[in-house]
């Protein structure tokens, strides 16, 4: 399974290209546990980070770890990937992955959740999904620092060619597939709310997992675009005990390059998330019918057992862009922009 085409993968002038700057990546991996307590390189708007961060700490880890173990052991049931009445647990790890240049200090680009299924009757640990809850950096500054002004009425109307070359590059990197200078030797898969600024439309298509299919509606938004760039297409899902469609991201869109397990864990650890940061769409009292408009007014929904402060979580968004852009952009703009002109040539 490969994330990246022979066509796609890293070009001569662009493997010099990193060569000349001397860059690197290093890779560690944390538990994520009821005891985890973010690094303070970790971003703070980050799912996972940022459950840890409140004085309610503790109890928030134990309410999420069995909010999706109870949803890991319904889909494994419903999915047949189970084996009879066992009960399974998810171990998650946060494998974090820092950038240099010619030795300096790294900073760090991205962090992702690599998720494994414990089976407690047999003690036999199943590989699960990786590349859940993608965290990074220089996503930030594109979204919040670069993205107004791309949608800006007055904009050219080619402003958006080159938003997301940089973060789609650096992102693709770190694949062995892309890059032999990679850290990371498996595909990714995510999976991210749905656009409030979209709707969506129910096909006939139905997967065995991932349930029923979904396609957006009137056009592509910004969000595609950007992952687009990372190598990764959107197919939109309503599995089964969900109550909205899931934007799945993966190369080609393609579910068949991941195995049962790594599908359910993919919704079980995604679908909680979703359920405390977006209540008004993943919380709500009725199921998405065969066209749905997800809104962030929604009021019919159930409030999630783990509630987070969204006003502190953008202002924490905005000093987020202005690290990277201080510590990593700023510093090494020649070093990256040598390497998108690489890519280009």
């Amino acid at each position: 399974m490969s994330i990246i085409e022979a066509s796609d993968r890293c070009n001569p002038e662009l493997e010099a290209a990193l060569n000349d700057v001397g860059f690197r990546f290093e890779l560690t991996r944390f538990d994520y546990d009821e005891d985890y307590s973010p690094s303070p390189e970790s971003r703070a708007t980050t799912n996972f980070a940022n459950l840890a961060r409140s004085t309610h700490r503790q109890a928030n880890l134990v309410l999420l770890f069995e909010m999706i173990n109870n949803r890991l052991n319904e889909l494994m049931r419903s999915s047949g990937a189970g084996q009879g009445s066992s009960s399974y647990q998810i171990r998650l790890r946060i494998v974090n992955v820092r950038a240099s240049f010619d030795g300096d200090s790294s900073f760090p680009l991205s962090e992702m959740l690599q998720a494994d299924v414990m089976n407690e009757a047999t003690g036999e640990c199943h590989e699960g999904a990786f590349g859940l809850n993608l965290s990074s950096y220089v996503r930030d500054f594109d979204f919040i620092r670069l993205l107004p002004g791309l949608i800006n009425p007055l904009a050219p109307s080619d402003a958006f060619r080159n938003f997301g070359n940089l973060h789609g590059l650096l992102y693709k990197l770190q694949f062995k597939d892309y890059w032999a200078g990679g850290v990371i030797p498996r595909p990714a898969v995510t999976a991210i709310s749905v656009s409030s600024n979209r709707h969506y439309k129910r096909t006939e298509d139905v997967h065995p997992i991932l349930g029923e299919r979904y396609i957006e509606l009137p056009n592509e938004s910004p969000t595609t675009a950007y992952f687009d760039k990372m190598g990764l297409s959107p197919a939109f899902y309503l599995p089964q005990g969900n109550q909205a469609p899931m934007a799945v991201y993966m190369r080609d869109a393609d579910p068949s390059r991941f195995t049962s397990i790594e599908l359910v864990t993919l919704i079980a650890v995604m679908d909680t998330f979703q359920r405390i940061y977006r209540p008004e769409i993943y919380n709500l009292h009725e199921r998405a019918g065969s066209l749905f408009y997800p809104s962030l007014e929604e009021s019919d929904y159930q409030i999630s057992p783990i509630v987070y402060d969204r006003d502190e979580r953008n202002d924490l968004a905005k000093q987020q862009a202005d690290k990277v852009q201080v510590e990593f952009l700023e510093p090494y703009s020649a070093e990256l922009n040598s390497l998108l002109e690489a890519l280009n040539r």
